[in-house]
């Protein structure tokens, strides 16, 4: 019962966390705010550690970070406000472009994170 409690607790307090935090996602500060939110969150939520330490290792490296923090930017200023990815207007060749260049990204990224 009382690990029940102590789970009720965290999941409270992921609850509080995420309210609290008040920088926009496209900014430095607020893509970190969100991203330590998402980590700690995969944490209570039983995510294998070896994960998290690898999602934690891609955040630090600056250069991860800023190609993260530009696909991010650039997702929210092409989706037009008050629309849903799945209602937004076919994309152009420009973001097709970008998003086959942020697939070869992310596997990069992968390989080069992964555990050997």
């Amino acid at each position: 019962m009382l690990q029940l409690f102590g789970s009720l607790r965290e999941y409270l307090a992921l609850i509080a966390d995420f309210s609290a935090i008040e920088a926009p996602i496209t900014s430095d500060e607020g893509l970190r705010a969100y991203l330590t939110w998402l980590l700690r969150a995969a944490t209570v939520f039983g995510m294998p550690e070896q994960y998290v330490a690898l999602a934690q290792k891609a955040v630090n490296d600056q250069e991860a970070f800023a190609l993260l923090l530009a696909a991010v930017q650039f997702v929210h200023a092409h989706v037009p406000k008050g629309e849903t990815f799945a209602s937004a207007a076919t994309p152009s060749q420009e973001e097709l472009v970008f998003a086959s260049q942020l697939s070869v990204f992310v596997s990069e990224t992968q390989r080069a994170f992964s555990p050997v």
